[in-house]
């Protein structure tokens, strides 16, 4: 090995070090002077657009990847990172091609078989995407950053898609038994025992996932329908305000939030709630509707016809406003 490929092999493990870290920014430097050393090292240009996806410079990322693929066609890697850069950039039909080309590298990759999975999953062919996550766990080989946790918890969610609630509850066990601090499979399987109509294990679950990741939201989000549910309204309110305590610019929460003091009449409180969301999110239609509706609860008509105009303006097609706008101008056109 001579004394420049060493080199570039020491500023390729350098890059490597940095994207272990998540310094992202900094390995592309190490990469750029591994390849100013060694323009064909391929290894160094896939690494190059590995980190250039974390840092979602994807075009970028892109030309690295096919820079390395056009040296060694076949790193099965390689092929994966463009799958998922194409798969970024939107260029759907050529993510399929990628991962297939590694498999066919390499039919033990089971990361390959994942993304392909996962790919399946995104275009709701729920039942070949569970077919491909089998495979990858049947093979348990190369998975790269991806844990098999991850792989029983995106079969979960297909499972759940067909409405196979018990076997999606099955896999998220299997995530939660791999990594039990594996807050997304505590929520989805939350998600799965509601549509089983098992409540109280779901809240169980959703106390865990919330416990693990206070600052995530779903958990909370499914909390405050079950407690609407059970038309404990006051108890769902409250559950708001404890995540708008951790996260207070959750636009969907304050919007939440406002919906329940509806149902509890509690007009003024509403209004600043859905003021809150729209402060945040002003391009919102259905914030601004239930603001609109809040308005005419507390009789203040004209506020409610701004309200209603802007959810035109955002929503053309939202029949509901317009006939909730004309009936207050009919309403106001007979008082005066």
């Amino acid at each position: 090995m001579n004394p420049e490929s060493k080199t570039a092999q020491e500023y390729l493990r350098e890059g490597k070090h940095y994207y272990q870290s998540k310094a992202y920014k900094a390995s592309l430097a190490c990469y750029a002077e591994a390849i100013a050393i060694n323009a064909d090292y391929s290894e160094a240009w896939m690494e190059y657009g590995r980190s250039l996806l974390k840092l979602k410079q994807y075009k970028q990322g892109l030309a690295k990847i096919e820079k390395s693929l056009e040296i060694n066609p076949n790193n099965e890697k390689a092929w994966i990172v463009k799958g998922v850069l194409v798969h970024h950039l939107g260029m759907s039909s050529e993510e399929i091609a990628c991962y297939e080309k590694a498999i066919e590298i390499n039919p033990n990759y089971s990361r390959a078989w994942y993304s392909k999975a996962l790919t399946f999953s995104d275009c709701r062919e729920y039942e070949k995407a569970i077919n491909f996550f089998d495979k990858a766990l049947s093979i348990n080989e190369e998975w790269d950053d991806i844990s098999p946790a991850d792989v029983w918890n995106y079969r979960g969610l297909a499972l759940h898609e067909l409405g196979r609630y018990q076997e999606a509850i099955e896999s998220f066990d299997k995530t939660i038994e791999i990594q039990s601090n594996h807050y997304l499979a505590w929520d989805n399987k939350g998600y799965s025992l509601v549509s089983l109509g098992q409540t109280k294990k779901a809240f169980d679950c959703l106390v865990m996932a919330i416990q693990i990741a206070p600052d995530y939201s779903s958990p909370w989000i499914l909390q405050v329908a079950i407690l609407a549910d059970l038309q404990l309204y006051s108890d769902a309110v409250d559950t708001c305000d404890s995540f708008l305590a951790i996260q207070p610019d959750d636009d969907y929460i304050w919007n939440l939030r406002g919906t329940i003091l509806l149902e509890l009449k509690r007009y003024e409180e509403a209004f600043l709630s859905f003021d809150k969301a729209i402060t945040l999110e002003n391009s919102n239609a259905e914030y601004w509707y239930n603001q609109g509706t809040t308005m005419i609860q507390l009789t203040r008509y004209q506020d409610a016809l701004a309200c209603f105009d802007q959810v035109i303006q955002l929503d053309r097609d939202n029949q509901t406003a317009r006939n909730l706008r004309q009936e207050i101008l009919q309403m106001l056109d007979k008082e005066y």
